[in-house]
């Protein structure tokens, strides 16, 4: 899909950095919630970033249809990551 994902931040030390977004050529999002940390961290993410007041969502990792969602709030272990995409809500 030649898809490509990029940060929120560039800035290393914010956790924006740790959340990447990319398009794809369909028009849906994928959306990546990264820890780097030793420990589990929490990371957050507004639908509206995108444009959109919210958005169906599909946990890629665990294959599983979140329905609409408005915003992504998860706690990731250390060194872990969750991976969605994001469908327009038709």
């Amino acid at each position: 899909d030649s898809f490509a994902g990029k940060p929120l931040s560039r800035d290393l030390n914010s956790t924006d950095s740790q959340i990447w977004t990319g398009q794809m050529t369909n028009g849906d999002y994928i959306v990546a919630l990264f820890n780097r940390e030793n420990i589990e961290q929490t990371r957050f993410f507004a639908i509206n970033t995108l444009g959109e007041e919210s958005m169906l969502v599909r946990d890629l990792w665990e294959h599983t249809d979140l329905g609409k969602q408005r915003n992504l709030n998860y706690t990731i272990p250390a060194h872990g990551c969750k991976v969605f995409r994001l469908s327009k809500a038709e």
